[in-house]
């Protein structure tokens, strides 16, 4: 074997040494850090931003039902999410009756972000809020053909 072989072998065993060090080796956390801190985190999607989901460390903190404002019919509820990865906060709404319009906000602080889905989901997420301090709410209604809430929003928290 010259020495140009032995230099190429060795640099593709470091590579694949590299490699595998990285993927069972490192914590989990390092691989899947947060793509957002502190406000730069406002106003992003908390999914995007690796504030929730695999790797991410976030839960419901508060709920509230959300009922039909004439018939008292129940059509789904709103809820406050906060992760403890990025000090975050957002809503979501879920309708449990179909051909749903749904809104959802979030309140924390002076900031606000609503969000609309008119097409028929039965889910939606606010956008994200920096509140390692700051009491937020979240607020959501739910509509459709022969039903309609008032806006409803979950306690302080």
């Amino acid at each position: 074997m010259n020495k140009k072989t032995a230099f190429r072998s060795l640099l593709n065993s470091l590579v694949i040494l590299s490699v595998l060090v990285v993927t069972f080796l490192l914590p989990s956390s390092a691989l899947a850090a947060p793509a957002c801190s502190g406000n730069g985190c406002n106003y992003q999607d908390p999914y995007a931003m690796r504030c929730a989901g695999s790797g991410a460390s976030y839960g419901v903190v508060a709920t509230k039902n959300i009922y039909d404002a004439g018939t008292n019919r129940y059509l789904g509820y709103v809820q406050l999410w906060w992760s403890y990865t990025c000090k975050t906060n957002w809503s979501r709404t879920v309708a449990t009756v179909s051909n749903s319009s749904i809104e959802t906000y979030v309140i924390s602080g002076n900031n606000s972000d609503w969000e609309h889905n008119w097409n028929g989901g039965n889910e939606l997420h606010s956008m994200m809020f920096y509140a390692p301090t700051t009491k937020s709410q979240a607020c959501g209604a739910i509509s459709g053909d022969g039903y309609s809430s008032n806006d409803v929003c979950t306690v302080w928290k």
